[in-house]
């Protein structure tokens, strides 16, 4: 008898009586392949703590995660009250690994101490280790489901796929080199402070990142949900691992506020909530942007993407073949696009040289792609509020509350991620003894502090310590 036919003599595992939701089914089915053959033992405030980040019963999670049925071929038809679900392919994932990683992430990142001393150090390079362990397994996890659903393998499934633009392992490099230097250590304490917070924040932003692209992916798949919730996940999931491939995520949030249904939609505008999620994204040199996810509203009849730049240059992100066409219609406009791997983005006006024809041409091309549609096909907004949902459920609760339409908050995650930026800069011109960069650099963080409002007026910085104020600034406002 082979496995396909065990599978369907089997008798299903009642996991309980009450009726629950497809995401808490979802949960369970994770949890119950995941203690069916489980890489370590969760402890008791483990699964208290899963059971809160997912919003989910405690008592059910930990049965979940204490099971010990042998589903034969790793197969399992699990019934949760009235329903019952042939868990298939989905049974052989490791999402919940991925979940319960990326979540043990975020906790050891704020055991991460801020301040210098010897044992802090060595325990904060210790725990970075430990972090990049955990990224390292969740994204090699996540990527190898896909290849293994499309039974090909491809990097285009990989969120994290090139070690150059993984920050955060060079700096846990750096940190341990100086962990043992005495030279360097005695030169600025404050020098491993500032490495501190570039490591929390680089760490952090591709987590962001990695999570949210996950939790799309474990929807997309997902045999609970109906198949237009899996093909709304599956649009949305392509959508983000398009533009958030080896990127990070400065903030994300989930609109908390109800939505206005009883307006037509060429009577809607953004006062009516028709923002439902908005990321703040950036890429390894520092390009930041802010992407809103819109209902239809007037002038834009479907659901889309918007996409900002700092300047406030309103374009979408292009995938290669988009970019191709346009430069084999405006060969002129090749040097005002900047290329992400296999993306572009077009340039502010500011930083291109453009003639009258070209402007145009300029004009036209950003028009065309101010606002993106996100589905392949039409789906009730009903339906698509419950996926954004679904989304926040497993978010940080951090994520959940209203969406500033003015702009105001993106700045400031602009401004922080400015201030991260020039601040890599300092700390390198630092470690290469470059004075005059150094007190460059310095004056760039000077400048921009007085005028984002981190600081009353322009200071002279004599010392690393005064940039670590102002990060903890910049910092305390988003």
């Amino acid at each position: 008898m082979n496995c396909f036919e065990t599978m369907f003599q089997m008798e299903p595992y009642v996991f309980c009586d009450e009726n629950l939701s497809d995401y808490e089914k979802t949960i369970y089915i994770l949890a119950i392949a995941y203690g069916a053959s489980p890489i370590y033992r969760l402890s008791k405030k483990d699964i208290e703590e899963l059971s809160l980040w997912l919003e989910v019963d405690f008592k059910l999670l930990a049965k979940a995660l204490e099971n010990e049925m042998n589903f034969p071929c790793g197969n399992a038809i699990i019934k949760f009250g009235d329903d019952t679900i042939e868990c298939g392919e989905y049974f052989k994932n490791d999402f919940f690994d991925v979940i319960v990683k990326l979540l043990f992430a975020y906790k050891n990142l704020e055991e991460i101490y801020d301040d210098f001393g010897n044992e802090a150090v060595g325990e904060n390079i210790q725990t970075s280790f430990t972090i990049n362990h955990y990224f390292e397994m969740a994204n090699a996890i996540a990527a190898t489901y896909e290849c293994m659903h499309e039974n090909a393998f491809s990097y285009d499934n990989t969120m994290y796929d090139s070690a150059e633009c993984f920050y955060p392992k060079n700096d846990i490099e750096m940190l341990s080199l100086l962990a043992i230097s005495a030279d360097c250590l005695g030169y600025d304490e404050d020098l491993i402070n500032i490495l501190t917070k570039l490591l929390k924040y680089e760490f952090k932003t591709r987590i962001n990142a990695l999570y949210l692209v996950t939790i799309c992916q474990i929807f997309k798949h997902s045999p609970c949900f109906t198949r237009e919730m899996k093909n709304i996940a599956t649009d949305i999931y392509n959508k983000l691992l398009l533009i958030l491939k080896n990127g990070k995520v400065v903030s994300m949030i989930i609109n908390c506020l109800h939505r206005k249904t009883d307006k037509q939609v060429d009577e809607r505008s953004k006062k009516d909530n028709t923002t439902r999620m908005q990321i703040l994204y950036g890429y390894p040199n520092y390009d930041c942007y802010d992407l809103r996810f819109d209902f239809s509203h007037k002038g834009q009849e479907v659901v889309h993407f918007n996409n900002e730049t700092p300047g406030g240059l309103s374009c979408c992100i292009f995938n290669k073949n988009e970019y191709q066409n346009i430069i084999d219609q405006y060969p002129e406009l090749k040097d005002c696009f900047i290329s992400y791997d296999d993306r572009w983005a077009l340039k502010e006006r500011i930083n291109c040289e453009l003639t009258d024809d070209m402007k145009v041409s300029f004009d036209r091309v950003r028009k065309e792609k101010a606002h993106d549609p996100i589905f392949t096909q039409s789906y009730l907004e009903t339906d698509i509020n419950d996926f954004i949902n679904l989304v926040s459920k497993m978010l940080p609760k951090e994520c959940r509350r209203a969406i500033d339409v003015g702009g105001t908050y993106a700045k400031l995650c602009f401004n922080y991620d400015v201030i991260m930026r020039d601040t890599t800069l300092l700390y390198l011109a630092y470690l290469a003894r470059d004075s005059k960069r150094v007190d460059m650099v310095a004056e760039w963080i000077s400048d921009k502090a007085f005028r984002y409002g981190l600081t009353s007026e322009r200071i002279n910085i004599d010392t690393l310590g005064q940039v670590l104020e102002i990060i903890k600034t910049a910092e305390s406002r988003i």
